[in-house]
């Protein structure tokens, strides 16, 4: 054919410079899939602030906002942004989650508020009798039916919040700690941490998050004697370091989150000494009916 043939066996300079072809769009895609995951990434986060922020101004509960931002998740665990608008799935899965809690916002309320959050109020509301109005009030309607069949119409919602409580009164933590635990589950909800990990595991986390800041600030966190061993941390490090890895990298490129961005795991020997996982047992204690911090 013309070609010399590589006398170390290999194939021709046309072949050669097929599979280097190959091997260039390859990495092109894997690249290319990197940006993609990166930019859902930052609208899903961006997103669910904004689900939040809805959700605090139409005084909704925060188990209600949470279970909204689950949905939010669970939805496009399955769909793709490229398809759906997410803060319209958002708004749906807040109007969805309103349901499922007991706090019901009529929709014209969820659409005014997150209209307005979303223009920074620097226009007048949207007019109800608008067409602009009736049609995004559809679109919303039609979303939910989507988001129902999406999540196989499973309506139970788990939150990690119940666990926070019932730990930290079980081992006689401060108010403080349990504080900002509550405020780290918030935060994690910027995740897809409740799509991977059982509540009660990233609860533990949240208490060992609050631990180390609270000890980083001189502050006491009231915990009792060998509470990493109750709650047991060390059996399920390699988890509780995963959970702890993603939540502060939230907080890694600022200096917010009340030195959450100053934390090391690797500072702590329970996360550099070797250790069998083992499996963890359901809490045992029942959840105590305690309110919320404040």
């Amino acid at each position: 054919n013309g070609h010399k043939v590589d006398e170390t066996g290999g194939g021709s300079a046309e072949e050669e410079e097929s599979e280097e072809g190959e091997a260039g769009e390859s990495m092109l895609e894997i690249s290319g899939e990197a940006r993609r995951k990166q930019r859902e990434e930052v609208i899903q986060r961006t997103t669910c602030g904004y689900i939040q922020s809805v959700g605090m101004k139409l005084r909704l509960p925060q188990l209600t906002i949470a279970t909204a931002i689950v949905l939010f998740h669970k939805f496009f665990k399955v769909h793709s942004f490229e398809n759906y608008d997410g803060t319209v799935v958002g708004l749906t899965c807040l109007f969805l989650g309103g349901k499922i809690e007991e706090t019901p916002k009529k929709l014209r309320d969820v659409i005014e508020v997150g209209d307005g959050i979303t223009k920074g109020y620097a226009d007048v509301c949207m007019d109800v009798d608008s067409k602009a109005y009736n049609e995004y009030k559809e679109k919303i309607l039609m979303y939910e039916r989507i988001v129902l069949q999406t999540i196989g119409f499973q309506l139970t919602v788990e939150h990690p919040y119940k666990e926070v409580l019932m730990f930290v009164k079980t081992l006689n933590g401060t108010r403080d700690l349990a504080q900002h635990a509550w405020n780290i589950v918030n935060d994690s909800l910027r995740t897809t941490l409740c799509l991977d990990y059982k509540p009660n595991l990233i609860a533990r986390a949240a208490i060992y998050l609050s631990s180390r800041c609270q000890a980083a600030a001189g502050r006491s966190d009231g915990l009792a004697a060998g509470w990493r061993d109750v709650l047991q941390l060390p059996q399920r490090r390699t988890e509780i370091k995963n959970i702890c890895e993603r939540i502060l990298s939230l907080y890694s490129a600022s200096s917010q989150g009340d030195g959450l961005s100053s934390i090391r795991l690797e500072d702590d020997k329970m996360f550099s000494e070797p250790m069998e996982d083992a499996a963890l047992p359901a809490p045992s204690a029942p959840a105590p009916s305690a309110p919320a911090p404040s």
